[in-house]
């Protein structure tokens, strides 16, 4: 069920169906590793979860993708060759909404850099189904909120302009 004010328009609808996709798993989520057999046990975890899945070899194809334009909710990627390729960094910088996931079989210090550059989360290898899923639950569920947060604010500057204007 859609809340919105009385008058509310097309953008501001579009923004609200934006939201609302989130929420669900119909997520499509972009995994990146170089060795196809951990991409596709990846897939083989997320997939029945009702997530859809994109795999990428390399950060290059990663950005590639990222910058086609494809619909894109979250990045999963592994993380010394994406500090190496910048690729947190480009990814954070040109697009904010997308939160990135990263993940390897490396000492902490490994990951907390690429906290330090952006990742909203890490996962280290191996790992269980269980936990996949939850960090890409909240990871999801923080842009669900970002986004929701964002268009509220939004709300309440048209409303306040309103009174003040109108």
């Amino acid at each position: 069920m859609e809340l919105l004010p009385l008058g509310a328009g097309k953008a501001q609808k579009q923004k609200v169906r934006c939201v609302e996709m989130l929420t669900s798993k119909s997520e499509r989520i972009l995994v990146q590793h170089q060795e196809e057999t951990i991409r596709e046990i990846a897939f083989s975890m997320l997939t029945p979860a009702g997530y859809k899945c994109r795999g990428a070899a390399s950060p290059a194809e990663a950005w590639d993708i990222l910058s086609s334009g494809e619909a894109v909710g979250l990045l999963l990627c592994k993380v010394v060759e994406s500090l190496e390729d910048r690729l947190i960094e480009r990814v954070v910088k040109r697009f904010p909404d997308i939160p990135v996931v990263v993940w390897g079989a490396q000492p902490i210090p490994t990951f907390m850099e690429a906290l330090r550059k952006g990742a909203y989360d890490y996962l280290d290898l191996p790992f269980e189904r269980d936990q996949l899923l939850v960090i890409i639950r909240r990871a999801l569920e923080y842009l669900r909120l970002k986004l929701e947060n964002r268009e509220y604010q939004a709300r309440l500057e048209k409303l306040a302009n309103e009174e003040i204007h109108g």
